[in-house]
């Protein structure tokens, strides 16, 4: 086609070339033969559709290069009043927004984009597809509730379309807007914890491929979306034999970004298996991945889990340190969703391991460097600056989670308060009858608690409570949690504090309750827990 000036054909057969194979050294080897069709079509009526393949193949090699070159075609696009390839240029630019992290810009011109295809005249399902692409945006902003609501509504809605399309949405795939939706909804169901949610979702996304005749590589990241919920619902086999099996794939066509995500996951399930050595050093390798794959969001995930694995591991503060600052600091600067669990990470290092903070950006550079293939300054230089540099962005995460750490705290009081009040009634009410029924509410209580590790340093001290012990020794050895909610329990007893004379009553009514409805399962329930300590968890 090169040869015989065959311009359209070649761009046809490129394009498809493009969306079968993401790799760097494809788009490397088509990258000439476009470079020239772009050259000889240039003020003709085809340059915007084929200079923008040209674009797009290097926008995989260089991507900031090709922010300008798509601007410049959009702009064209639009003084030529050619709204549908503004559309799609504009959507070739909101991906690398989204890539690099700006998300706020990438939802602005979301907006604009759908205007384009209006005024272009394309009909529901296009319009439908701009509303995936919204949404894609606000679940990576966090807004995973109004994400699940709209992918739900709108599934209703395109089962009343007609399929095929008419001449409107002639351009369009219907299985693609499908499944765009599908995985979306998928994201959006993990994220707020709906597991049979997502795993549905997502069983009826991988059907449509393989019917479809997806290849195995698509149909392999579709179902890497099962793991985490697989996880969650303790079937950890099961999850594990699907990680094997798609990084077998993946490892086939070199995907990078893929095996980056698959190796991660694969660290998760070695740390669910109790293997955090395995864990570190596969989560290690992961973040190397990352790297050359350069997705700031997975990059932050990366810093964050292995931090979580440094931690459950009893390695140096200081590493542990720097790894929940890289991955805050990239949520910061990108505007990420994930902020508000970066943020929790760090509040508990304020607490726990202050002294061991890093005091510049250059060091905590210097030490996630020390993993080869991470370089976090440059990194930084590629993101947007909602902070002018990576020392500002430090100094502000340490602020909000500062802020955070209060917050927590309060929290973690607020849901023992029931707890403290049976230790109170047990220990000052009038009524004998009453201060029985406490003590034994309180009992049943504590001996739930001392089941998790995190809260078996506070039952000890509040039994010592019980038994009398009112010494300040008692906060001997306690964290920050443990310290507020037993001076909380003493000033409630020296009555300093008011207390609800009801609480602990509504603690024995929930656990009963709970009993009720766990009625056909073997075993008694426990009493309502508090949540876990380590709250930040893993991306």
């Amino acid at each position: 086609m090169l040869r015989q000036h065959r311009w359209n054909d070649l761009n046809t057969a490129a394009q498809q070339v493009l969306i079968r194979d993401t790799t760097t050294a494809t788009a490397a080897a088509l990258l000439p033969m476009l470079a020239a069709a772009a050259e000889a079509t240039r003020g003709t009526d085809d340059e915007l559709l084929i200079a923008r393949s040209h674009a797009r193949a290097r926008a995989r090699l260089y991507p900031q290069q090709a922010e300008g070159l798509f601007s410049r075609l959009l702009d064209t696009a639009v003084a030529r009043d050619q709204h549908g390839s503004a559309r799609f240029l504009a959507g070739d630019l909101i991906d690398l927004y989204q890539d690099s992290g700006r998300l706020d810009e990438a939802l602005a011109l979301a907006g604009t984009a759908a205007e384009y295809t209006r005024r272009a005249g394309y009909g529901p399902w296009t319009q439908l597809l701009d509303q995936g692409t919204r949404l894609q945006i606000l679940g990576q902003q966090g807004h995973y509730q109004e994400v699940l609501d709209t992918v739900e509504d709108l599934r209703v809605q395109m089962a009343t379309l007609p399929d095929p399309p008419d001449r409107s949405d002639r351009a369009i795939i219907t299985w693609n807007v499908r499944e765009t939706f599908l995985n979306t909804g998928v994201t959006a169901a993990i994220r707020l914890g709906r597991w049979q949610q997502a795993l549905d979702l997502n069983s009826e996304n991988v059907d449509s491929k393989r019917r479809r005749g997806a290849t195995d590589a698509e149909q392999a990241v579709a179902a890497f979306n099962d793991y985490g919920s697989l996880l969650s619902l303790g079937r950890v086999t099961e999850a594990r034999d699907l990680l094997i099996r798609c990084r077998a794939v993946h490892e086939a066509t070199n995907n990078i970004p893929s095996l980056g995500m698959i190796v991660g996951a694969l660290a998760e399930v070695e740390n669910r298996l109790g293997h955090r050595d395995r864990a570190i050093s596969l989560v290690t390798d992961a973040l190397r991945l990352n790297y050359l794959a350069a997705d700031p969001d997975v990059i932050g995930a990366g810093h964050n889990n292995l931090a979580s694995y440094l931690a459950r591991d009893g390695r140096e503060p200081p590493q542990i340190w720097a790894h929940r600052l890289a991955a805050a600091v990239i949520s910061y600067q990108t505007g990420s969703g994930n902020l508000p669990g970066r943020l929790r990470g760090l509040a508990g290092l304020l607490t726990t391991h202050a002294a061991a903070a890093p005091e510049t950006f250059a060091q905590v550079c210097q030490l996630v460097d020390q993993i080869d293939g991470v370089h976090l300054a440059d990194l930084l230089a590629r993101l947007p600056r909602r902070a002018p540099d990576g020392q500002a962005a430090m100094i502000e995460v340490l602020r909000l989670a500062a802020q955070a750490g209060v917050g927590r705290t309060q929290q973690f009081v607020a849901a023992w308060e029931p707890v403290l009040s049976a230790l109170h009634a047990s220990l000052r009410h009038p009524d004998p009858t009453t201060r029985d029924a406490a003590t034994q509410t309180l009992e049943q209580a504590l001996a739930a608690r001392a089941q998790q590790p995190d809260w078996q340093a506070l039952v000890a001290a509040l039994r010592r409570i019980h038994a009398g012990e009112y010494d300040p020794g008692l906060l001997d050895g306690l964290d920050h949690i443990d310290t507020a909610i037993t001076r909380r329990a003493l000033d409630l007893l020296d009555g300093t504090a008011t207390t609800d004379p009801d609480a602990w009553h509504r603690l024995t009514r929930d656990a009963d309750d709970a009993e009720a409805d766990q009625s056909d399962r073997p075993g008694t329930a426990a009493p309502p827990q508090p949540p876990p300590r380590d709250s930040q968890g893993c991306a």
